[in-house]
């Protein structure tokens, strides 16, 4: 299995200094726990797709803005290459 690069996926918190709101708005509008609130915006958890529409809708922006779009979630490896079949093997 492949080790995913820890990167930091989603840019709530820098979103929410920028607008001056506190992880508690999160927390009483999407019903959920301050912890859960904390895990987004300290990236170890990450919202679902849902939540992330949720959240952009919240504060009036678009969902990529809540996104980094530099990521690397993945190190760069070779290309795979496949053993083509043998033609004159019998089956």
């Amino acid at each position: 299995m492949m080790n995913v690069i820890q990167e930091k996926l989603n840019r709530l918190d820098e979103v929410l200094k920028e607008r001056g709101i506190k992880n508690q708005f999160l927390v009483e509008k999407l019903k959920v726990t301050k912890a859960t609130v904390s895990g987004w915006v300290t990236n170890t958890h990450q919202p679902s797709v849902e939540v992330l529409y949720q959240i952009a809708t919240l504060l009036n922006i678009k969902i990529t803005d809540l996104l980094y779009s530099d990521l690397k979630l993945y190190p760069k490896e070779e290309p795979r290459k496949h053993k083509k079949k043998d033609t004159n093997e019998e089956e």
